[in-house]
Formats: C-alpha cells, sequence, structure tokens
C-alpha cells in the first residue's frame, strides 16, 4: 500500500491554488443583481454614466450597452419587483425613459424594447408615483418629446393618407 504525504509547502501550493481558483471565480460574477441594494445603485450609475455619455457612443457601443440594460429590466427589476418601494419603482422607471430616450437621441424618438408591460407597470403605481414620473419626463425631455409625439403624430396621419390614396386607385 502506497502512502503518499505532502510536504508542508506542497499543502500550502494547494491553498494557494484552490483560493486562487476560488477568488477569480468570485470576481467573475455578475454582481448587478445580488440584492436590491446592488441593483438599484448599478442601474443609477448606469443611467448616470448614460446620461453624461451618450453622445460619444457609435453604434457599435451600443450592443453592450443594450445587453446591460436588457439585463436590469428583464432579470434584475423582476427579481425585486415585489419589494421595491414606490419611490425606487418611480427611480427604476426614470432610469428606464432616459435609456430610451438617450437610445434614440440621434433621431429623436424614444427607443425602448421590453419584455416588461410598461403601461400595466405604471398603472400600478400610485397617483405620487405617477406625479413624479410626469413631473420628471416634463424637466427631463419636455420639449424634445413634445417634438417628437408631434413628428409621430404627423407621420402617422402622412401614413394615413397614403392609404386613403392607395385604397382609391
Amino acid at each position: 500500500m502506497l502512502v503518499f504525504k505532502l510536504k508542508p509547502n506542497y499543502k500550502m501550493r494547494y491553498f494557494l491554488l484552490f483560493f486562487s481558483f476560488f477568488f477569480l471565480c468570485s470576481c467573475s460574477l455578475d454582481t448587478t443583481c445580488m440584492s436590491k441594494e446592488s441593483f438599484l445603485s448599478n442601474f443609477d450609475k448606469f443611467s448616470k454614466d448614460l446620461k453624461e455619455n451618450h453622445e460619444l457612443l457609435e453604434e457599435s457601443d451600443w450592443m453592450s450597452i443594450d445587453q446591460e440594460f436588457t439585463n436590469f429590466v428583464d432579470n434584475c427589476y423582476p427579481k425585486f419587483k415585489s419589494d421595491l418601494s414606490i419611490e425606487e419603482k418611480v427611480s427604476f422607471f426614470k432610469n428606464t425613459l432616459s435609456y430610451g430616450y438617450y437610445k434614440g437621441s440621434k433621431d429623436g424618438s424614444l427607443d425602448i424594447d421590453l419584455k416588461l408591460d410598461i403601461e400595466g407597470e405604471l398603472r400600478d403605481l400610485s397617483v405620487q408615483g405617477k406625479e413624479e414620473l410626469k413631473n420628471f419626463i416634463k424637466k427631463e425631455f419636455g420639449a424634445d418629446l413634445e417634438t417628437a409625439i408631434d413628428d409621430l403624430i404627423e407621420g402617422i396621419k402622412e401614413i394615413g393618407e397614403e392609404l386613403k390614396d392607395w385604397l382609391k386607385d
């Protein structure tokens, strides 16, 4: 029967190897959704960085930004939704609307493509939450959003007229 006895420095090497492996694995974990607090602070930071840098972003940059945003909205929000206060939900929607605004800012549109039922979520907000969100939209996007809505309505009217002409032919 063979018995292997490790010398003390081999034990230390195995310990360091195990510790290094554990450390590397823990560093590569996504901590975005680890807790409600980390989700909210990371989403706030994401939104702030986007607001400050959106004009500098290239089309190729948006792919990773879209993935990060999708993670916040499709993974983190549903996980913590029931634990969020009204103020925290309003903050979430402010960040979500900001993302859509800054992503679509080159052509003046609001670009948000989500699995999330925003209308249903907004209906569930309290009157106070809705007022706060409405004031935020007016303050942040006011004139630009009004212009975008006017352009959208005008575009719909033009399409309607074209359809009427097409049906007459």
